[in-house]
């Protein structure tokens, strides 16, 4: 049984995706207010055509009417025709959205994997070298705007041979951020001044020898270690000279169809592809996700329960995959849902960056070409997308969560 909290959310579902369907529907007509004049140039060059246009669009009748009509259709699959193309718009939406949910789905499964093992680390070595790396990655995450991120993304690894360069970096980073704070810990235990002083002093250095070590020669090793030739697309869902047989698309992503056509070639050549920007996307919700795993995850250790388990001889790695990862992750579940419907309709910006053909270069392109038809159903999507994942996301945290159904 629902909650009452919960049967208000869902009754108040279709009442604000009617406002929202409002407001997509009345924001437009303030950027085109002549939509015959705005249309006049490729679709009625005579007064007879102006006549019909006028008829089809319902403009002689009062907004109202007009809406009723445009929610009628939009209910119906038919959002009306593109001003630029003439195309049906639902027939390019269709073709669209399955590569912004693909894209979503990675970069949300992405930043769920990621975010909970660094939230867990975290905790369970709180305020230790885990716990200060993870904190301070999740807070440059959350912090970088996500053009930022996907413009050094593209720009780091998308060339030939730069995908190895930034392999050799990080791992000679890494190598240099563990050994000084091997180093950092074993100052914490040494009593001297002195000794202490040299300590944190070495393990700075070691940082920044690391670093020149690593810009210096990451060419050279990379070639040494056979990475010279490792390279990550940039562009789009596959390679423009893939070929695609006749019916190979029937769900419209990608790396399903090309599974339930046998095609590994194309699912290999996809999975490339998504990864940039499924990455570059998932910087934000995997720093959210950390950060929410760690608070909570703290909160569970502290129970009684946990320390009942760590009395019978429990080892740490047994108490939290055993006892406390569970009830940490309910919360989590919240978060991650309501961070894929963000992706859904926030995902513009990565996707004109990588040229990914989703919704968001849709809506951008849209905009760009005064298609103002592409541009409110596009807008009317991403919406509806963002409330309709909200609302499946409560359902879901009651049904997981029995103290939710009291």
């Amino acid at each position: 049984m629902l909650s009452t909290g919960l049967r208000s959310k869902l009754i108040a579902l279709p009442v604000t995706l009617i406002g929202v369907s409002i407001l997509c529907f009345l924001v437009m007509p303030l950027a085109a207010p002549d939509p015959v004049s705005a249309r006049s140039g490729k679709w009625a060059q005579t007064e007879e055509q102006k006549r019909m246009l006028v008829e089809r669009l319902h403009l002689d009748e009062s907004l109202a009417t007009q809406y009723f009509e445009y929610m009628k259709g939009a209910l119906t699959g038919d959002f009306g025709e593109s001003w630029a193309t003439g195309r049906d718009v639902a027939s390019d939406l269709g073709k669209c959205f399955p590569a912004t949910i693909e894209l979503a789905v990675c970069a949300t499964f992405i930043a769920i994997i990621l975010g909970v093992i660094a939230g867990v680390l975290s905790a369970a070595y709180r305020g230790g070298l885990p716990d200060i790396v993870s904190m301070l990655i999740a807070l440059i995450g959350v912090s970088l705007p996500i053009f930022w991120l996907a413009v050094i993304f593209k720009n780091s690894f998308a060339g030939r041979g730069m995908i190895g360069q930034r392999i050799v970096l990080m791992l000679v980073l890494l190598a240099s951020i563990v050994l000084a704070g091997v180093c950092y810990l074993e100052a914490k235990k040494r009593r001297g001044r002195i000794t202490k002083f040299a300590l944190i002093l070495g393990s700075i250095a070691i940082v920044f020898v690391g670093l020149y070590v690593g810009i210096s020669y990451q060419g050279a090793i990379s070639d040494a270690i056979g990475l010279s030739n490792w390279r990550l697309p940039s562009q789009g869902r596959t390679d423009i000279r893939t070929f695609f047989p006749e019916g190979f698309r029937v769900t419209g992503f990608l790396t399903v169809d090309s599974i339930i056509a046998g095609r590994s070639d194309i699912f290999f050549d996809a999975i490339r592809h998504l990864i940039l920007p499924s990455i570059a996307l998932a910087t934000i919700p995997m720093a959210v996700i950390a950060r929410l795993t760690r608070s909570s995850m703290i909160e569970v250790i502290g129970q009684d329960y946990i320390t009942s388990a760590r009395a019978k001889g429990l080892s740490r790695f047994k108490v939290i995959t055993k006892h406390a990862l569970k009830n940490t992750l309910l919360p989590v579940i919240t978060i991650s849902g309501t961070q894929f419907g963000y992706l859904l309709g926030g995902a513009v910006l990565t996707e004109t960056i990588f040229s990914w053909p989703g919704l968001g270069q849709f809506t951008v392109d849209a905009v760009l070409g005064s298609d103002y038809e592409c541009v409110r159903a596009g807008v009317l999507l991403m919406a509806t997308s963002f409330v309709v994942v909200n609302a499946i996301v409560d359902v879901s945290y009651s049904l997981v969560d029995p103290r939710q159904r009291k």
